[in-house]
């Protein structure tokens, strides 16, 4: 969509940015957030976009609900660290595996800690001028109700001149320097812009119900009691199964999971078939549990397709071993 000319009106700017005032909607219904978490949330999320990750929204709106919860769940855990007094610490894993596959970009909790005043000036100069008009709906009744001052509107709330649109705020973004995580980096000290402790304390207290709420065992009811108690990788493994007659090898299953996500594969196991038979099941073990959920966009099973062959997956689920599995 092209850049408005001018300023735009309050209807213009809702309309144009109709994708996130759903996801907005949807988040509320999902996860009954407070406005002000939803808010800075959609604003990370658009500020990704203005430094060059473009589609980040579209891509994130188009996953199932349990999937965007996981992208919820690393947000907060990214505004947490930004709205933080001190650097990080105490953090069982500093990745964000989900996010850091839409940006095509190494990126973890340390990029946040290391580009603190620069993201914080960006979400917080979009939620001024983007997400406070886009997702008032007391504005845009307003506005409705008299178009000939709706563009009054958006130019009384952040100054004349003021471009907010795709060649404006989020434009102005796209040159500001970013600084890669190292173990020498620090975090530089600025009074201003300043993080919002009441923010934080909001972020914490929404941030541990929602892990529970990712597990991805959860759901898994249905499983006999006497079933084993999944271990670390059992917890981070999915199974998968071949049409028969037609297995794929680790290698290709390995490269196919790895392009598409990134360096997520930490182990690929299959069947070792007897002698005259070949293969019809494996297990792919991944870096992080929440991979899995991920892969398997929330739902129970999903079906690949790997160099012309089919490929099967669902959550694995520990069981009396009654074949072997070789990962050599």
């Amino acid at each position: 969509m092209e850049a408005f000319v001018g300023a735009p009106s309050v209807v213009d700017l809702m309309l144009f940015h109709t994708t996130e005032r759903n996801l907005y909607k949807r988040l509320f219904c999902l996860c009954r957030l407070d406005t002000e978490i939803l808010s800075a949330i959609v604003a990370l999320w658009l500020w990704f976009e203005s430094i060059g990750y473009h589609g980040f929204i579209r891509h994130v709106y188009s996953y199932s609900d349990q999937v965007l919860l996981m992208f919820v769940s690393e947000a907060i855990s990214c505004l947490e660290v930004l709205h933080r007094s001190k650097r990080i610490s105490g953090y069982a894993s500093l990745e964000i595996p989900a996010t850091n596959w839409l940006v095509k970009d190494p990126i973890d909790l340390k990029f946040f800690d290391c580009n603190r005043e620069t993201a914080l000036t960006g979400i917080q100069t979009i939620e001024k001028k983007v997400c406070n008009i886009i997702f008032d709906d007391q504005l845009l009744l307003h506005a409705t109700t008299d178009m000939s001052q709706s563009r009054d509107l958006v130019v009384k709330l952040f100054d004349e001149g003021s471009s907010i649109i795709d060649a404006g705020i989020l434009q102005a973004f796209k040159k500001t320097p970013l600084v890669s995580p190292s173990p020498s980096s620090s975090s530089t000290s600025s009074p201003s812009p300043s993080p919002h402790p009441s923010l934080l304390n909001s972020l914490r207290a929404f941030k541990y119900p929602l892990m529970h709420t990712l597990s991805p065992l959860q759901g898994n009811s249905s499983s006999p009691v006497s079933s084993p108690t999944p271990s670390s990788e059992d917890r981070r493994s999915m199974f998968i199964t071949f049409s028969k007659g037609h297995p794929i090898t680790k290698e290709d299953i390995a490269e196919f999971f790895s392009m598409t996500y990134g360096p997520v594969v930490e182990n690929v196991m299959i069947q070792k078939a007897s002698s005259g038979h070949r293969p019809i099941y494996g297990r792919v073990v991944f870096t992080t549990p929440l991979m899995v959920t991920f892969v398997l966009n929330g739902q129970h099973t999903a079906k690949f397709v790997i160099k012309g062959k089919h490929l099967w997956a669902r959550m694995y689920v520990p069981r009396p071993a009654t074949a072997q599995i070789s990962s050599t």
